[in-house]
C-alpha cells in the first residue's frame, strides 16, 4: 500500500483529507460566480481563476502520486468534482469531472507499475493466485463462507486474508456476521450520507454548504471505494473503511470530519 508513516505510526495522508476539504470550501466558496460561468453549456471559469486553482491543486495531487497513494488521489479528485458541482450546480462539471477522473486514473496506470499491478489483479486474480491475487481471492472466499448469516463472532478465519484488519475488514465482517449484517452496515453509511447532505443543504453561507458537501462526499466515496475493492467491483485502492478499519489515523480523521459536520449543524441551529 502506498503512503508514508510518521513516528507513532501516524499516516499523514489521513489528515490531508479534511484539510483539503476545508481548503476547497474556502477557495470555491469565495469564487462561486467564477465557477458558475459557462460557454455553450460547458463550464469555463475565467482563465486566471482556473490557472490559480490548477497550480494550487497540483501540489497535493503531485505529492500523493509520489507517495503512490493512488486510492487517495482517486478519492480527492472525486470529492473535487462533487464540490465543483455543488458550487456551480452545472451538470457539465459532473460529466467533465468524471471523464477527468477516469483519464487521470488511466494516465497514472500507464506510468505506475504499482497501479498496473492492481488493475491486472482486478481483471484476473487467478493469473497469480498464490501471489498478487491471493488477497482478493481469500477475501472473496471469506465472504462466500460467511453466507447470509455468517459463521459467528470468533468462529471464522479472517486472519487468512492479508491486511484484513484495515483494507479487507469488510470481508471479515461478511465471514463472521454474514451478508445481512454487511447490508445493514451499508444502510448505516447511506443514512450517514443522507444526513450529511441534509446538513450541507441547510448550512449558513457558501463555505458551510461546501464544507458539508466535501466532508460528506469524502466519507461516502471512501466507503464505496473500500467496499467496491473488497467485492471486486473495482480495483483495490487501499482506502480504509470509515469508522471500522483498524488504524488510529483513519479513525481520527473520520471522527474529525463527523465532528465538523456536527458543528455545521449546530451553527445552523444557532443561527435559526
Amino acid at each position: 500500500r502506498g503512503g508514508v508513516y510518521l513516528p507513532g505510526n501516524l499516516n499523514p495522508t489521513e489528515i490531508v483529507k479534511p484539510l483539503l476539504v476545508v481548503f476547497l470550501a474556502g477557495f470555491l466558496g469565495g469564487r462561486r460566480a467564477d465557477f458558475s460561468e459557462t460557454q455553450i453549456g460547458v463550464p469555463l471559469p475565467p482563465a486566471r481563476t482556473l490557472l490559480r486553482f490548477a497550480l494550487l491543486w497540483a501540489v497535493p495531487a503531485g505529492l500523493v502520486v509520489l507517495l503512490r497513494d493512488l486510492g487517495l488521489l482517486l478519492l480527492l479528485n472525486t470529492v473535487l468534482v462533487v464540490m465543483l458541482y455543488a458550487v456551480a450546480r452545472k451538470p457539465g462539471y459532473l460529466v467533465a469531472g468524471g471523464v477527468g477522473v477516469l483519464l487521470s486514473g488511466l494516465a497514472v496506470g500507464a506510468v505506475s507499475a504499482h497501479a498496473r499491478a492492481r488493475f491486472d489483479v482486478w481483471l484476473d486474480p487467478f493469473a497469480d493466485p498464490t501471489g498478487r491475487g491471493w488477497q482478493i481471492l481469500q477475501g472473496l472466499s471469506a465472504m462466500y463462507a460467511g453466507g447470509l448469516w455468517g459463521a459467528g463472532i470468533g468462529a471464522g478465519a479472517p486472519q487468512a486474508v492479508p491486511i484484513v484488519a484495515s483494507d479487507f475488514i469488510f470481508a471479515a465482517l461478511a465471514e463472521e456476521l454474514g451478508i445481512i449484517a454487511c447490508v445493514l452496515l451499508l444502510l448505516v453509511y447511506a443514512m450517514l450520507s443522507l444526513r450529511g447532505w441534509a446538513i450541507a443543504a441547510q448550512a449558513r453561507g457558501p463555505f458551510g454548504m461546501l464544507l458539508g458537501v466535501g466532508l460528506t462526499a469524502t466519507l461516502t466515496v471512501q466507503a464505496l471505494l473500500n467496499v467496491g475493492g473488497v467485492v471486486k467491483a473495482i480495483p483495490m485502492t487501499g482506502i480504509p473503511l470509515p469508522f471500522v478499519s483498524q488504524g488510529g489515523s483513519s479513525l481520527v480523521a473520520a471522527l474529525a470530519m463527523a465532528g465538523l459536520l456536527a458543528a455545521i449543524a449546530d451553527g445552523r441551529k444557532g443561527g435559526a
